[in-house]
């Protein structure tokens, strides 16, 4: 943790003065934010720039963590504007980029607890975690019927309405749940009709359980 605030207070101030656009103009992460939302929104500028500057590697790397934090994807999305780099920062920001991967690990582990990613894969940051979200009862009484140890279920957020991003129900309104397991790094995901009905299971990331389809 120490060592990623070190580098803090310079990652504000790099950013958005290093990069220039055709048009328009980069935008800052908000004052109402804490110390590591900021943080997290300016490791997704980093990884955005440094791939301007044509430091592949080290962006791809940087990318691999912001994309755990809605934070670090609007820092992603606030540099797709621009198309240069002005001189010196590159190096400055890259710099910065290292220092903040020697804390890689220690950066996911934050990252994943913070943000309920398992296997990198996140559950969608509106969802609600409570028994007392809608569709929940549904979903606890289909659990029961799959190969499933009770036990082995660590989280189940709902996601409702329009607002999970499966991509599987091709348009069909409902609510998804999304069951983070204790035995595998991934998801399993139920997809539910607006009026509860399951519809169908499946499962994302490293979780393969039987008679359930991967995606």
């Amino acid at each position: 943790m120490q060592t990623w605030l070190f580098g803090f207070v310079a990652l504000l101030w790099l950013m958005p003065a290093a990069a220039h656009a055709a048009a328009g103009s980069g935008s800052r992460s908000s004052e109402h934010w804490g110390e590591m939302q900021k943080l997290e929104y300016h490791i997704g500028q980093i990884s955005g720039v440094l791939r301007i500057c044509g430091n592949y590697t080290l962006a791809a790397d940087l990318q691999e963590l912001a994309k755990l934090s809605p934070y670090g994807r609007k820092g992603m999305a606030s540099v797709q504007v621009y198309d240069a780099v002005k001189g010196g920062y590159c190096g400055k920001l890259a710099a910065e980029g290292e220092r903040l991967m020697a804390d890689r690990n220690q950066l996911w582990t934050y990252l994943t607890d913070r943000y309920n990613c398992s296997g990198g894969k996140c559950a969608p940051a509106e969802g609600d975690d409570s028994t007392a979200a809608v569709c929940r009862a549904e979903v606890d009484e289909h659990l029961k019927t799959l190969p499933i140890d009770a036990d082995d279920i660590k989280t189940i957020r709902m996601i409702n309405g329009n607002a999970g991003s499966s991509q599987v129900r091709n348009g069909k309104k409902g609510h998804e749940a999304w069951v983070r397991l204790g035995s595998c790094d991934g998801w399993l995901i139920i997809e539910t009709s607006i009026g509860c009905t399951p519809r169908q299971s499946f499962t994302r990331g490293d979780c393969a359980i039987e008679g359930i389809k991967g995606y």
